[in-house]
């Protein structure tokens, strides 16, 4: 029985031991002023398969804004986010913006729902993986959708600064947007 309750109390160590290193990486997102970033973004199937260049200035629980940088085709293209509400703005052009699930999911919204998911999003798993030869803290964070779908974000937070390195955001089990983040900075005022 003492060897039992050993064990167990071991377990229990470890697995708070994890949650610190997810915890201690997710505090700076959720206590960030903002942040701005550049990634490729990457949606669609091995037959259709859309990549954009985006960059975009975060603003916890206010108005983000994202901007097409490639394919120049599409470059210019803003987005202003702000709750639920996703537009499209061109010049002097505002439309609304359609999305790529029943989830309201997006290649305009995937940075800024990979950074509410670091925020708020309930952690399912973390491991160690390398991206590129890049050591990384592997995080799948799970966030209910507003139609009630299971929406998981993965990130890839790099081990030497904690910066994101890749994401990815699945719905209802199935990968609809890959990201590799190219630059990052927080915008924290000191």
């Amino acid at each position: 029985m003492i060897t039992v309750c050993l064990l167990l109390g071991g377990c229990g160590a470890k697995s708070g031991t994890d949650q610190s290193a997810a915890e201690a990486a997710r505090e700076p997102y959720q206590t960030m002023e903002g942040c701005t970033m550049e990634a490729e973004v990457s949606c669609g199937d091995a037959d259709n398969e859309y990549s954009f260049t985006l960059s975009c200035t975060y603003v916890p629980e206010g108005e983000c804004t994202v901007e097409v940088l490639a394919p120049e085709a599409s470059a210019g293209i803003r987005a202003r986010i702000s709750g639920k509400d996703l537009t499209l703005e061109y010049e002097d052009t505002c439309l609304p913006a359609g999305t790529l699930s029943s989830e309201e999911v997006s290649p305009a919204s995937s940075l800024v729902r990979l950074m509410d998911a670091l925020r708020e999003g309930w952690l399912l798993e973390q491991n160690q993986e390398k991206i590129d030869d890049v050591p990384c803290l592997r995080l799948s964070l799970d966030q209910t959708g507003d139609q009630g779908g299971k929406i998981v974000s993965t990130l890839w937070l790099r081990e030497e600064d904690g910066l994101p390195e890749r994401g990815e955001i699945q719905v209802d089990g199935e990968i609809i947007l890959q990201v590799r983040f190219t630059k990052f900075t927080f915008d924290d005022i000191l």
